[in-house]
């Protein structure tokens, strides 16, 4: 069971909402909600919990105060009491949240200006050749892709910057994903946006489940 879900921000939201909706979340994300000085880092901070807990609630009968969210030795957040794997992502207005019986990972990335040239640094040989060979007006959204499907593979193995990104190498030739590592790989459509996400099972949903910042500000 693999499923994927997404909401947008309320930018909207008022500081009376936003303290009703800090109580729901961990200790250790309200404190860095409140620690973040611009409104929209809070609003992403928040929601992604608000989204973890919305969909866990659904799948397992739990209510969403009781569940529990604890973090590992590298700082990976775990469900103790629920045997599922989630991971969550965020950028621009989008908040996602993949969510599965096994290890999973996602990463949504907007797409803005970048300088391809520098940041291509981090990725192996094949994968800068692969940069380079694309039309200058499609290497940033090439260069996104590549770092969405690479960044899901770290986030499902959950050791963050421990593996550095030129360690291992994705090739996105013909529109296909093949890597590697033994590890299975989608991307999905979202307009100015590249979203991939990793899965240790090839099965994946279709489409993304769209849950509203409405809904989540009924919890």
């Amino acid at each position: 069971m693999l499923n994927l879900y997404g909401t947008v921000i309320d930018r909207n939201l008022s500081d009376t909402e936003m303290q009703k909706l800090l109580t729901v979340i961990t200790e250790e994300n309200r404190q860095r909600v409140l620690k973040f000085r611009r409104k929209e880092d809070k609003l992403r901070t928040l929601f992604g919990e608000l989204l973890v807990r919305y969909v866990i609630a659904g799948i397992s009968g739990m209510s969403m105060e009781k569940i529990i969210i604890c973090r590992d030795e590298m700082h990976k957040p775990y469900l103790p009491e629920i045997p599922l794997c989630f991971n969550i992502s965020h950028s621009g207005d989008y908040v996602f949240c993949a969510v599965s019986s096994q290890r999973v990972g996602v990463d949504i990335e907007e797409i803005t200006e970048v300088d391809t040239e520098t940041v291509s640094r981090f990725f192996t040989e094949e994968e800068q050749l692969f940069l380079k060979g694309q039309p200058e007006n499609e290497r940033k959204k090439a260069f996104f892709s590549l770092w969405t499907v690479k960044e899901s593979y770290v986030k499902l193995l959950g050791k963050g910057m421990y593996i550095p990104f030129d360690s291992f190498s994705v090739s996105l030739k013909s529109g296909e994903i093949t890597s590697e590592s033994h590890a299975y790989f989608k991307q999905y459509e979202i307009s100015g946006y590249e979203c991939a996400v990793c899965s240790e099972e090839n099965v994946f949903p279709k489409t993304i489940n769209i849950i509203s910042a409405s809904q989540l500000k009924l919890i």
